[in-house]
């Protein structure tokens, strides 16, 4: 049990920085607190709390810490704007539903300027709910104590959350050796669900590594410091390569021929090898082992597989000896283009389709609060807002685990508080339930809503008696907002996980001639693992969305597509470290491949296409190796082709 707690742990934090992201958040809300406590008194105490807790919230801003503090200093100011017109807006009464709409259209359409913009805006509009629900639960509200407490707090937190405490150095280490464990899981996946599972997580957090990197590299001015950020992007480009390594050799680890015993050693080895590798970020001796690898050699069978072997083994020798990867990582940066803004601003576009139905939809329920003199009506615009989603499958599916996580949630913490209210361990669930719902942010949505109403449950405890009719009542009018957020994302313009199926299957066909072509040009060095990359993301969002909208139909699909691109990485392993005298006449094939994906497409399309099915004729490679695993892809684009007949 305890083996299968730190598993899901490390699943969702494994180099603990959601841990330390959570302390920081603790930290910052006790410091706000006693700040304000002393400053302002107990009323401007709890608006400090709030706004530090909202800074936190907004763990998604990305960015060098520049940007992060341009961007929550943004939040800051817009938040207490709406704070000091937070009466003035109120006075709207019925009509209240109309700026609530200008401004949640603003909000959500601002992703076209800038993601972190949209992350802003939105949180914001979160806190001008929350601000007109304590409004209308009071009838009036002191809006300087408010922003004074909200200031007090967001200033803490801001300055708390950018200050970095354990160093570049020490975050490399971390992340280095968490890779690896999550590399070790992949090797030692039991089945293909729990592989593909640790294999899509790794090159996830591959690209997030990547992203931080690139944003790192623009503060780093001390030439030491520049040294060693380039050995940790040559160590995350062969950390990239080596899950794909294994990924062409796991299959043997499940024969059942007489060397079965020798697979089961040969993937012990590899293990000990990949933990070997973590000494390298804790200066240790790495000691690797070439045991029953050389056993395997020996045979001088299976070419194709010692082909993948060769390249694994040599990396772990390579990334031992260290070096300079010379591809640059840079940030992408949002452009805004006149061009873009035209076609996004119009009815047959997603993105506006989605802002029209979200702000109206949040609009509505203020609408409804309204009419209907509902007491705390608020609480129904935040229903709207937390399960609002640009798919219409999605809003169902988040709708109902936010309604399980949140009766699971109340349970839980009304019961806390009637076990533990009024003795010492109440105060130690307080700081609890703080640290969890920071902490458990980045894990599953179920588990985090859990964390969030138990924590909600022990507040309530502490701001009036009857709290469990009051956070019952609130579960209500959220209620009415996820119904209501249930009706428009179904009824206007709905876009089902169906409506994905085909733009992703055909983006998948895309990545892998892409990964073709990357083959066939030599100079596109480090082209083709950020091609296979996408690959990977694009054939397991392809499976996911086959789930969501229920079209088992599209399996056969999503395995062809899974088959085609484990092939290619092995065709790149064998291709090599073989000898290819007839390197024109592989490029060739490789084109006639590339090809017939394009003619897959025209097909579907319903444009001119030709596809030869006789592949004995496809192909001039004398190497039968690589005839082989060419005609394995030409007949997986074989079944491909004919599931569209």
């Amino acid at each position: 049990m305890l083996k299968r707690l730190r598993l899901f742990i490390h699943t969702y934090d494994p180099a603990k920085f959601s841990l330390i992201y959570s302390l920081k958040a603790v930290f910052a809300l006790i410091l706000s607190g006693l700040i304000a406590y002393f400053c302002s008194g107990l009323g401007a105490t709890v608006w400090a709390i709030n706004g530090a807790s909202n800074i936190f919230f907004l763990n998604a801003i990305d960015g060098t810490n520049k940007e992060k503090f341009f961007y929550l200093s943004l939040f800051l100011a817009v938040s207490l704007a709406f704070i000091f017109s937070a009466n003035y807006v109120d006075a709207f009464g019925v009509w209240l539903f109309v700026p609530t709409f200008i401004w949640f259209f603003i909000a959500s359409t601002s992703s076209i300027l800038s993601q972190n913009l949209n992350k802003v805006l939105l949180g914001a509009s979160f806190t001008s709910i929350i601000i007109l629900a304590f409004k209308h639960s009071h009838g009036s509200i002191d809006s300087k104590e408010i922003a004074i407490g909200f200031f007090i707090g967001g200033v803490t937190a801001t300055l708390i959350r950018v200050l970095n405490f354990s160093g570049y150095g020490l975050f490399t280490k971390r992340s280095f050796s968490a890779l690896l464990d999550d590399i070790i899981l992949t090797n030692n996946a039991k089945n293909e669900s729990k592989f593909e599972f640790w294999q899509n997580k790794t090159v996830q957090n591959i690209a997030n590594l990547k992203n931080i990197f690139s944003k790192n590299s623009v503060n780093l001015k001390d030439t030491k410091l520049i040294k060693n950020h380039t050995r940790a992007i040559f160590y995350l480009y062969k950390m990239e390569e080596l899950i794909y390594c294994i990924s062409t050799i796991r299959s043997r680890y499940f024969s059942n021929d007489d060397r079965k015993t020798l697979f089961n050693r040969l993937q012990k080895e590899i293990d000990y090898n990949l933990n070997e590798l973590k000494n390298l970020f804790v200066k240790k001796d790495v000691n690797l082992k070439f045991d029953t690898y050389n056993r395997v050699k020996s045979l001088k069978e299976m070419p194709i597989f010692m082909a993948s072997l060769d390249v694994l083994y040599n990396l772990f020798k390579i990334i031992v000896a260290g070096g300079e990867e010379k591809i640059a990582l840079k940030a992408k940066r949002q452009k805004l283009s006149f061009v873009k803004l035209k076609e996004t601003l119009n009815l047959k576009n997603q993105l506006f389709q989605f802002s029209l139905k979200y702000s109206f939809a949040v609009a509505f329920s203020v609408f409804i609060a309204s009419v209907s003199g509902i007491n705390r009506g608020m609480w129904i615009a935040l229903g709207v807002v937390t399960v609002m989603r640009a798919n219409a499958t999605a809003v169902k599916n988040v709708t109902k685990d936010a309604i399980i996580s949140t009766i699971l949630g109340m349970a839980v913490g009304i019961g806390i508080v009637f076990v533990f209210k009024d003795t010492p361990e109440f105060y130690l669930f307080v700081l609890l339930a703080a640290f969890f719902i920071f902490y458990l942010k980045t894990f599953p949505y179920t588990v985090w809503n859990f964390s969030l109403i138990v924590a909600l449950a022990i507040y309530f405890s502490i701001i009036t008696p009857n709290f469990s009719d009051l956070i019952f009542f609130r579960f209500i009018d959220m209620c009415i907002g996820f119904l209501i957020a249930v009706i428009i994302s179904m009824t206007i313009w709905p876009f089902k996980s169906k409506d994905e199926l085909m733009p992703k299957f055909m983006q998948n066909l895309t990545n892998l001639s892409d990964s073709i072509d990357d083959m066939i040009d030599v100079e596109k060095k480090g082209e083709f693992y950020k091609n296979t990359h996408k690959s990977i993301n694009g054939i397991n969002e392809f499976k996911t969305v086959i789930k969501e909208s229920k079209k088992s139909e599209f399996l056969p699909l999503y395995e062809n597509l899974k088959e085609i691109n484990l092939t290619i990485l092995k065709l790149k392993s064998y291709l090599s470290t073989t000898q290819d005298e007839d390197s024109e006449i592989t490029k060739n094939d490789l084109t006639m491949l590339k090809r017939r994906f394009e003619m897959i497409q025209n097909k579907i399309n319903k444009l001119p296409f030709y596809f030869y099915e006789d592949t004995k004729e496809l192909f001039l490679n004398k190497d039968t190796k690589t005839l082989f695993l060419m005609n394995k892809i030409a007949s997986k684009q074989e079944e491909i082709y004919h599931f569209f007949d």
